[in-house]
């Protein structure tokens, strides 16, 4: 019975680390925007999506207009002295902030983040939370969840080789 618990305990560790891939095709792409509800704009792409049995996030690159993507493209709402002050404030901490948090990849970065249910009357999941970094002077952006939905939860695990 310890050699079952230890296979057990083992198996858990490994299904709670994040396994990342920055292989994302056109289809994969679509399927996790609707996974997260979102809608990227035409210049913006997920350039990496990790996945672990308790969590899932991606990464978005090519954001040019931020208030354009708090409003339409993850659906936050927010009337327009509102976006301007959450804009403001994300624009304020990735740059004059030293409050560091985790990226996707276990990077200490500074960091502004919320959740996104303080923003939106029905989120698909209220643990969905949205982190903003500057990399290489670019808005790097990241979203993550607790959960993935059954019917793409086999899918995302395939695109990562889960």
């Amino acid at each position: 019975s310890i050699l079952f618990i230890v296979i057990w305990v083992n198996r858990y560790i490994d299904d709670s680390k994040l396994r990342i891939t920055e292989d994302i095709s056109t289809n994969d792409s679509a399927m996790i925007q609707n996974e997260f509800g979102i809608t990227l704009p035409p210049q913006a792409k997920i350039t990496a999506l990790g996945f672990s049995y308790e969590h899932i996030a991606i990464r978005i690159e090519g954001v040019e207009n931020l208030p354009s993507f708090l409003t339409d493209s993850i659906h936050l709402e927010l009337d327009a002295k509102e976006l301007d002050a959450l804009t403001d404030r994300i624009n304020h901490t990735i740059k004059d902030n030293n409050q560091e948090y985790e990226d996707l990849y276990g990077t200490n970065r500074q960091s502004a983040f919320f959740l996104n249910s303080n923003y939106q009357t029905k989120p698909i999941d209220s643990s969905t939370t949205t982190s903003f970094f500057l990399i290489d002077d670019k808005l790097v952006i990241e979203i993550s969840k607790s959960r993935t939905t059954s019917e793409n939860r086999e899918a995302i695990k395939e695109i990562v080789g889960a």
